[in-house]
């Protein structure tokens, strides 16, 4: 079954009956149809030490960073395999403040219940909260940036507009013949603009070259 049309029908289904059990309860209660394994638990993401906010203003870099302190770019290294360096995922925004829902299969949300159920959540609060397709990448510095050291892991996940350059990025990697392979980039940011909207940053990717660990070939 398509994401699509399991939402549909778990939609249809919470129309349909007024007792529904709620998902963190159906959880608890139901039996594993699967044993475990890495599989799944490469489902559930991957952890970094630092998420990168990307502002009108810069790259905050960790949650200490400011205004103040943001930069303007910073070189990162990024295993370009795909699953280990970067995974490709559902999710849906919505409620103010804004609340996400991600699933990497479209079948189970990364906290445990259905997906469906997750975007049913969602469109209870914004009938208009529509799931998309995109990308959480995880980097580490090449060099000290921003008060962090070198090898500080980071993570960034992109908006509707902002993965446009990532997918920039990968067809350069691919024709590069890097793909699979761990390369540097220079992160930075440009400012998006729209009338009636406040200003956003929006990620910027420029391929330096494969990284070799210890400066060689």
């Amino acid at each position: 079954m398509l994401p699509e049309d399991a939402i549909a029908l778990a939609q249809a289904n919470a129309n349909n009956n007024a007792n529904v059990i709620p998902a963190t309860q159906a959880v608890a209660t139901s039996q594993p149809t699967a044993a475990p394994s890495m599989a799944s638990l490469m489902n559930q993401g991957f952890s970094v030490d630092h998420f990168i906010k990307v502002s009108e203003g810069g790259l905050l870099l960790s949650k200490d960073a400011t205004a103040k302190t943001a930069v303007d770019s910073a070189n990162v290294i990024i295993d370009m395999t795909e699953g280990f360096g970067f995974k490709p995922l559902w999710t849906v925004s919505y409620g103010d403040p804004v609340q996400y829902a991600e699933s990497y299969d479209g079948v189970t949300s990364t906290k445990g219940d259905s997906w469906a159920s997750a975007v049913a959540t969602a469109r209870a609060v914004d009938s208009k909260a529509a799931p998309f397709q995109t990308v959480k990448v995880g980097m580490q510095l090449a060099e000290d940036t921003q008060g962090l050291k070198a090898g500080v892991s980071l993570g960034l996940t992109f908006t509707r507009t902002g993965i446009t350059n990532w997918v920039k990025l990968y067809q350069e990697v691919i024709r590069s013949g890097l793909n699979g392979k761990k390369v540097e980039v220079k992160l930075g940011y440009k400012v998006g603009e729209k009338k009636g909207y406040r200003n956003w940053g929006i990620p910027t990717f420029e391929l330096v070259g494969e990284y070799f660990e210890h400066g060689g070939e």
